[in-house]
């Protein structure tokens, strides 16, 4: 197998590429097309060929000729193209797009994400369209993701449901009792991430406790909200990190009692895998992502008010 990612090096992809290359649940690989920016793990590159590309779309057009050279050679290996994008040319080879993001395939509204992300995602939704019959068969996590990319592009050849999640390491777990944080929510800035209905939740939440309740707060990379920072509650001792290293969040994570998960629109929630992995109870948003998740403990339906009152009941349990 090839694998071309070209546009993957930081995230939730950049945790799926690492599997693909350690463990290959589709099979043996060969080599690799990646974003200079990504460095695989560690003894990758001793068994499979790296070529590392510039993030522009010079050094991606300069990569698919080099691909298209390769394929030649090798008319029967399989062309695995990892990170949403479909190729601008046709290569005789049996290829597969891996297809995650929910945006590309469903528009947000446009207040959703911030100018600089709807022009990106504009443009990357009009390359998938354009080509993407340059593409054999589209592979897909989970069945709910799959009737929706059958229903918007209905002249694809073949949809499969291909899941494929991190392995983690066993651990010991905490007992819910002995642990640190009694709710975890790893969240952004950005509106379709739910940050303002969380913290309308924990308004709701302050004002039903009796005890002293510590909760985490996890944003992204060099994210800041001043909501945050000068919010007060009564109960509630918030705290806020940003940027954690992933050996560091499963620490969180199992330091947790509830992880609240609160984003409308996924198609792969890895904080809701990593949560239930480390042994923290699961309340997520109602959503097709998370309905798909057979270990959530409970859900609920609207905004501030319905997220408040399920942790009350959900931490009357834990």
């Amino acid at each position: 197998m090839i694998v071309f990612a070209v546009n993957v090096h930081v995230g939730g992809g950049r945790v799926l590429l690492d599997e693909l290359l350690v463990n290959k649940p589709f099979g043996p690989i060969t080599c690799i097309f990646c974003d200079r920016r990504y460095h695989p793990p560690s003894g990758v590159e001793k068994v499979i060929q790296i070529f590392p590309i510039p993030p522009t779309i010079w050094g991606r057009l300069k990569a698919e000729f080099t691909l298209r050279r390769l394929a030649k050679r090798s008319p029967n290996t399989l062309v695995l193209f990892f990170g949403n994008l479909p190729p601008m040319f046709r290569i005789p080879n049996q290829t597969v797009l891996y297809l995650q993001n929910y945006f590309l395939v469903r528009a947000p509204r446009f207040f959703d994400l911030s100018i600089k992300a709807n022009l990106r995602l504009a443009a990357e939704r009009f390359w998938l369209r354009l080509f993407l019959p340059n593409i054999s068969e589209v592979w897909v996590q989970s069945g709910w993701f799959r009737e929706l990319v059958v229903s918007s592009f209905p002249r694809v050849n073949k949809v499969e449901v291909k899941p494929f999640l991190p392995k983690f390491k066993k651990v010991e777990l905490k007992a819910l009792k002995d642990r640190k944080f009694d709710v975890i929510s790893v969240t952004g800035l950005a509106k379709y991430k739910g940050l303002h209905d969380l913290v309308a939740g924990l308004e709701v939440l302050d004002g039903k406790l009796n005890r002293n309740l510590r909760v985490l707060i996890i944003l992204g990379p060099s994210e800041r909200s001043k909501q945050l920072e000068e919010k007060q509650f009564s109960r509630i001792h918030l705290e806020m990190k940003n940027d954690v290293a992933r050996e560091e969040m499963f620490r969180l994570y199992g330091e947790s009692r509830i992880c609240v998960v609160t984003s409308e629109n996924e198609t792969f929630c890895l904080p809701l895998f990593e949560a239930h992995q480390h042994g923290a109870k699961i309340l997520a948003n109602d959503r097709p992502y998370a309905r798909s998740a057979d270990f959530v403990t409970d859900f609920y339906i609207g905004g501030g008010k319905a997220i408040g009152d399920a942790l009350s009941n959900l931490l009357s349990k834990v």
